[in-house]
């Protein structure tokens, strides 16, 4: 089995929803979400509810409803996010955790190594990064994706 870090769909969605709302800084509804996220309303609702339980969202029902953050997007690390929907990180490293690999040192590890240091580097970039960093780079890549749907003039 390999221990490299995954990412489940939900937690891809909520990455995601996260920094569109955070980047639009008012209430987004389920339906604008899932467009966002290229996922169906029903898997992004339960998602929302999931985030809006842990505190991160707050959900409004009816007309002009939606979903808005309740903290601060400086103060939720993507590390939280992961967490929260795929449980902590693994600790080791190697792809195929086999007898082979586990010699005790990475001496035996085919990938000489380069698999820890990308795990590490991931699991830097969870810890390090909050959703306000990434929200700035959704908005920016929503703006790109929206021109490229215009028609030429």
């Amino acid at each position: 089995m390999s221990l490299l870090i995954k990412m489940s769909e939900a937690s891809c969605i909520a990455l995601h929803a996260l920094a569109f709302i955070a980047s639009q800084g008012t209430k987004v509804n389920a339906n604008d979400l899932a467009k966002v996220c290229n996922a169906s309303e029903g898997h992004t609702m339960k998602v929302c509810h999931r985030l809006t339980k842990a505190g991160i969202l707050s959900a409004r029902r009816g007309p002009g409803g939606g979903f808005l953050l309740e903290k601060d997007p400086k103060t939720v690390r993507l590390l939280d996010i992961y967490i929260l929907f795929d449980g902590p990180l693994p600790e080791g490293h190697c792809v195929f955790a086999t007898r082979a690999c586990q010699d005790g040192e990475m001496s035996q590890c085919i990938f000489g190594g380069k698999m820890r240091d990308i795990h590490h580097q991931i699991v830097e970039y969870l810890e390090e990064t909050h959703l306000s960093d990434i929200a700035a780079n959704c908005h920016k890549a929503l703006s790109r994706k929206e021109g490229s749907n215009q028609e030429p003039t």
